[in-house]
């Protein structure tokens, strides 16, 4: 894998971090949101003392009670 950027994309990711800060702060809440609805049917993400995260992704792990494709079948329902 090649991570080097060209001259452009590096001029728009400088300007992009300057703001980074302040998009972590409504992931974090919709991150929370989540945690609070979903704590008593699947484990949540938990992020380490000390660390913050992006919430590029927010996986949960579905516990041995709970039927995948019957929760796949719900979500799509609701158009989640």
């Amino acid at each position: 894998m090649n991570g080097r950027l060209d001259t452009i994309q590096a001029a728009i990711l400088i300007e992009k971090l300057k703001i980074f800060p302040d998009e972590l702060i409504p992931r974090q809440k919709t991150a929370d949101t989540y945690n609070d609805a979903l704590k008593d049917m699947v484990n949540v993400p938990k992020v380490i003392d000390g660390a913050t995260s992006a919430w590029a992704q927010y996986t949960v792990l579905l516990t041995e009670h709970i039927d995948r494709s019957k929760l796949m079948s719900n979500l799509k329902e609701v158009g989640s």
